[in-house]
């Protein structure tokens, strides 16, 4: 017979455990790990890159936002200047002391009962100030009063103009108004 013997059980176990390790010895884990750490990295550059992406978005957002309001504020202040050369003898960025009851006449005269005192907010800026009145929840049941009343107030008021409006109809009852009149001022002169 032939030198070949049969394994037994055990020396079977024993070399297959030892095509194991040497399998795992020759496998080249090392060449795996050397993209999956590139692979981490670039995650997180990516992650980092859109980070400063939103943050500079939302900064040129905000940018453009306060580059708009300062466009507006130029507008409406030249506007002012040039109804104040258009009106002789008015001043226009004077302080008005009887404001309110200047807005309760027209009102009146509009048709409207009185209004309720308004919430005065006041804005601060070299050497202006912006005063706003703001009417809420005004309720009529013509809205052509309601209009009317503004017109008349942004003619007998210098320098006053509208700042936002809202208009809803009310079920039988009208209309709804929330407005908020602006008005500039000198700043020395409050």
């Amino acid at each position: 017979m032939s030198d070949l013997r049969r394994l037994t059980d055990d020396e079977r176990y024993e070399q297959a455990m030892a095509a194991a390790a040497s399998e795992r010895r020759n496998r080249p884990t090392h060449l795996l790990l050397v993209p999956l750490g590139l692979f981490c990295i670039a995650g997180f550059v990516l992650a980092y890159a859109i980070y400063a992406h939103e943050t500079t978005r939302t900064s040129i957002e905000q940018r453009r936002a306060q580059y708009n309001r300062l466009v507006a504020g130029v507008a409406d202040l030249h506007d002012l200047e040039t109804r104040a050369g258009s009106d002789s003898g008015v001043d226009t960025f004077g302080p008005i002391p009887d404001m309110l009851s200047r807005m309760e006449g027209t009102a009146r005269d509009a048709g409207l009962e009185k209004p309720n005192v308004p919430t005065v907010r006041t804005d601060r800026t070299q050497g202006a100030v912006r005063q706003r009145y703001v009417y809420s929840n005004i309720v009529h049941d013509r809205l052509d009063e309601l209009l009317e009343w503004i017109r008349l107030s942004q003619e007998r008021v210098p320098g006053l103009f509208v700042h936002s409006i809202s208009l809803k109809p009310v079920a039988g009852r009208g209309w709804s108004m929330d407005i908020t009149f602006a008005r500039w001022e000198r700043e020395n002169a409050s």
